[in-house]
Order: C-alpha cells, then sequence, then structure tokens
C-alpha cells in the first residue's frame, strides 16, 4: 500500500483499515534494517506516518520466524483498539 500526502510517497508492507484508524505493518530483515542510515530512516517513515494518524508496528524478521504467534497477537491488538 501507498501512503500519500503533500507529495510525498510512502510505501507500507501492509496496512490494515479499521473503523477507527489505519495501522502500517513493516517486516524488516536484519540485513537491510540494521544500519545507521536505515534505522535513521525507518525513524522518519515512521513519524512520518503517525503525524498522518498511522499506527506502526514493526516486526523483525527474527520475532517473525521464532515467534510469528506473538507478531499476530500484537496485530490483532493494534486492530482490537482501532475497531
Amino acid at each position: 500500500h501507498h501512503v500519500l500526502s503533500g507529495g510525498k510517497r510512502c510505501r507500507l508492507d501492509f496496512a490494515v483499515f479499521c473503523r477507527q484508524g489505519s495501522i502500517a505493518i513493516e517486516c524488516d530483515n536484519k540485513k537491510a534494517h540494521s544500519s545507521v542510515r536505515q534505522r535513521k530512516k525507518d525513524k522518519v517513515k515512521n513519524t512520518y506516518l503517525r503525524r498522518r494518524g498511522w499506527v506502526v508496528i514493526r516486526l523483525p524478521e527474527h520475532d517473525i520466524v521464532s515467534d510469528l504467534g506473538g507478531c499476530i497477537a500484537r496485530i490483532k491488538k493494534a486492530v482490537r483498539k482501532l475497531d
């Protein structure tokens, strides 16, 4: 999904639309998201989305692989708060 605002575009891995808001789900693999530069870009992206009313959930690759149930629980909890 793409978020467009003020001429800027932001791509999301997943978007969940609820009655009272939207959730951006970002799946971060260690290789692509471990550098200082990328972490800074991720922080800027989080701020951009939050200012536009999005709830941002970042799921590290390790958590997705080792605790998928926990990741799903985080998403469900966020959905419950916005439905």
